[in-house]
């Protein structure tokens, strides 16, 4: 009786190995790309949304000072502008909202000067322009340049809005 042998070819060959290291590889490179720009926008998206968060608050806290005055002493004229603003509050004392090296300060009657803006942020300009209609009380538009203390970028966001004073 003549024997034969079985081959038993259940194995994997060297060729086999290294073309299923060498495809997996490539997709490991292409997961990790889409991974990385995956977590770079979540990131700028986070800072984006700081931004906003901030330069709401200050508009917001800017807003209901100039709604809620009895007098805008500064700017002081139709049309004037200026990156501070002084208002008289209802019980006579003094808000003052100031721009130096991109914060935005506020103090009221002769209370310590504190930053308004968070230190996430950088504004680079702010400008308070008052603006009045016949027999209407002056209101205030204003606007600011913002951008993130975090990033390298020189892109800043506008963002601008306009408080009037409400009728006593």
């Amino acid at each position: 009786m003549k024997r034969t042998l079985i081959k038993d070819n259940r194995g994997t060959t060297l060729v086999e190995l290294i073309l299923y290291i060498t495809i997996s590889a490539i997709i490991l490179v292409d997961l990790s790309g889409i991974l990385q720009q995956v977590v770079y926008n979540q990131t700028r998206i986070q800072v984006i949304a700081r931004e906003n968060e901030n330069a709401r608050a200050l508009l917001r806290d800017i807003t209901q000072n100039v709604e809620e005055t009895s007098n805008i002493s500064n700017p002081n004229s139709v049309n004037a502008t200026s990156n501070s603003l002084t208002l008289i509050d209802i019980n006579n004392n003094t808000v003052q909202y100031t721009f130096s090296n991109g914060v935005i300060y506020k103090q009221i009657g002769s209370n310590q000067i504190f930053p308004l803006s968070s230190q996430d942020i950088y504004v680079k300009n702010v400008v308070y322009e008052v603006e009045s209609e016949a027999g209407i009380s002056p209101s205030i538009n204003i606007k600011l340049d913002i951008q993130q203390s975090s990033t390298n970028s020189t892109n800043a966001t506008h963002y601008e809005t306009t408080a009037a004073q409400r009728q006593q």
